[in-house]
């Protein structure tokens, strides 16, 4: 997959990951335009007990998300790493979807994007977007568009004509 930067072009190869991992883990390759290693990614399910799944994001080697979630997103507990390095602790409690979100989150699952993926992608989304009074959002994007293809514009811009239409 190809993604326009404002210096450069970034190629995204990804590879599914199989066998005990859950439905849209995948380990990612970004590469510039002229064939340049960026950055690897790797967005990881594993079915836990109690059917909770543990999602894990590994970014150049560094965990930069871990928690636990329940199998319809709904989360538990857990942290992301921002991007100065510091930590942002989450629980059920902290990570509550609304309006834009909430609609563009209901219509990635109602495409058969699965939920644990979802809340992996929208929670690193909304701590980026806080913390960084939104220049993570735009960079957060080319990841939400990287987990779920094209169905991204679709839900992207059918929730913002209408955030209540999912």
């Amino acid at each position: 997959m190809k993604k326009t930067g404002s210096t450069e072009n970034y190629y995204f190869v990804y590879f599914p990951i199989e066998g005990s991992a859950e439905k849209d883990s995948k380990y990612y390759i970004i590469f510039n335009d002229k064939g340049v290693f960026q950055s690897d990614i790797l967005l990881l399910g594993l079915k836990e007990k109690d059917n909770f799944i543990h999602a894990v994001v590994h970014n150049n080697d560094q965990v930069v998300f871990d928690a636990l979630l329940q199998e319809n997103g709904s989360v538990e507990s857990g942290f992301a790493i921002l991007s100065d390095n510091t930590k942002q602790e989450f629980s059920k409690s902290t990570v509550a979807p609304k309006g834009w979100w909430s609609c563009f989150n209901n219509c990635l699952a109602s495409q058969g994007v699965a939920a644990w993926a979802i809340t992996v992608v929208s929670t690193m989304c909304g701590v980026a977007c806080a913390a960084t009074f939104g220049i993570g959002c735009a960079i957060c994007f080319g990841g939400i568009t990287v987990v779920s293809g094209s169905v991204v514009g679709y839900c992207s811009g059918t929730c913002q004509k209408d955030p209540d239409s999912y």
